[in-house]
C-alpha cells in the first residue's frame, strides 16, 4: 500500500527549523515548493478548469440542440450532425499537434460524443431497445479509450456508465429480486470498482479524488441498504449487508490509519453512524425515538469530528 502523508504546513517547517541547522533561503524555497501555491500553478488550475467548464458547456448544448429541434431535423442531418461532431473531434484529438491535456480533454469529449451518436441511432430507427443497452453499448465503446488514457474524468464517466447501465438493466430486464438484494448487487459491484481502480491508480496522486469518490458512492450504496434493510422484513437481506459493510469498513480504517489519511475514518464513522441509528429505529417505535434520534445523531457526529481532529493532530506532529 501506498503511503501518502500530508505535504507539511508553515507552522510545522518554522517549528522543525528553529531545532536545526535549515537555512531561511531553504525554508522560502521548500515553502515555496510545497505549500504555497505560486501563479504558474493558479494559472494552471484556473486553464484546466476553464478548458473543462468550456468543453462540458459544449457537449451539454449539443445534448439540448438535439432535444429542442428534434422535430424540425431530417433523418440525415440528426445523423450527420452526431456523426460529424464525433469524428471532427476524434480525429482532431488523435492527430493534431495538441498539449497532453487538451488531448486528454478532447478524447474524454469523443467518448461522451459516442453516446450522443448512439442515442440519435436508436430514436432515428426505432429500435425499440431498452435504456441500459444504449449504456451498456456506451460503455464497451468508451472501454478502450479508459483502458488507453489514464484520465481521472473520462475514468469517472466510464465508472458512471458501469453503474447506470446496471441500475437500469435489474429494472427494466425485471430480475426477480427485491430492492435490497439489487442494491446489494450494487455495492459488491461499486466496491469491485473501487478495489480495481486503488489498485491500477492508488501511486497516481492525480487519482486520488476518483478513488475517494468512488469509495463515497460505495459507502453511501452501503448506509442505503442498511437502512433499506431495517425498515423491511428480510432479516437474511440486512445481515449479508451489514457482514459485507462491516468487512469492507474494517479493511477501511485499517486502511486509513495506515496511509494516515482521515477521509476513510470519516467514511466509515459516518457511515456506522447511520446505520446504527436505523438499526435503532427499528428496534424501537414512538415519537420519543425520533427525538432521542436527533440528539444522538447530533452528538455523535460531533464526537467523530473531534476524534478525527486529534487523530490527524497527532499525525502531524509525529
Amino acid at each position: 500500500m501506498s503511503s501518502s502523508l500530508p505535504p507539511p504546513s508553515r507552522e510545522e517547517m518554522e517549528r522543525l527549523a528553529r531545532h536545526s541547522d535549515w537555512r531561511p533561503a531553504d525554508i522560502r524555497r521548500s515553502l515555496t515548493e510545497t505549500v504555497y501555491a505560486d501563479r504558474h500553478l493558479w494559472l494552471q488550475f484556473a486553464h484546466y478548469v476553464l478548458l473543462g467548464a468550456g468543453v462540458a458547456f459544449l457537449l451539454s448544448g449539443v445534448v439540448f440542440f438535439f432535444a429542442y429541434n428534434w422535430a424540425a431535423l431530417p433523418r440525415l442531418a440528426k445523423l450527420g450532425t452526431a456523426g460529424g461532431l464525433l469524428g471532427v473531434t476524434g480525429l482532431v484529438a488523435l492527430l493534431a499537434p495538441l498539449r497532453d491535456g487538451l488531448r486528454r480533454v478532447l478524447l474524454t469529449a469523443t467518448v461522451v460524443l459516442i453516446g450522443v451518436l448512439l442515442a440519435v441511432l436508436g430514436q432515428v430507427y426505432q429500435t425499440g431497445a431498452d435504456s441500459f443497452q444504449l449504456f451498456l453499448l456506451w460503455s464497451v465503446f468508451a472501454l478502450p479509450w479508459v483502458a488507453l488514457i489514464a484520465y481521472p474524468p473520462l475514468w469517472l464517466i466510464f465508472v458512471v456508465l458501469l453503474n447506470t447501465t446496471l441500475i437500469l438493466y435489474t429494472q427494466q430486464v425485471g430480475v426477480a429480486w427485491e430492492v435490497l438484494a439489487t442494491s446489494i448487487v450494487l455495492f459488491v459491484f461499486n466496491l469491485i470498482v473501487w478495489a480495481v481502480v486503488y489498485n491500477l491508480r492508488s501511486h497516481d496522486t492525480a487519482f486520488s479524488w476518483l478513488i475517494k469518490l468512488i469509495a463515497l458512492w460505495t459507502a453511501t450504496v452501503a448506509t442505503v441498504n442498511t437502512a433499506t434493510g431495517s425498515l423491511g422484513d428480510n432479516l437474511p437481506s440486512l445481515g449479508l449487508a451489514l457482514l459485507l459493510a462491516t468487512g469492507l469498513y474494517v479493511y477501511w480504517v485499517r486502511l486509513g490509519l495506515v496511509e494516515r489519511s482521515v477521509f476513510y475514518l470519516a467514511v466509515v464513522g459516518c457511515s456506522v453512524i447511520f446505520t446504527v441509528l436505523f438499526l435503532f429505529l427499528r428496534a424501537v417505535d414512538g415519537a420519543w425515538a425520533l427525538f432521542v434520534l436527533g440528539f444522538a445523531l447530533v452528538g455523535s457526529i460531533s464526537l467523530l469530528v473531534r476524534y478525527l481532529q486529534s487523530l490527524n493532530r497527532s499525525w502531524r506532529e509525529d
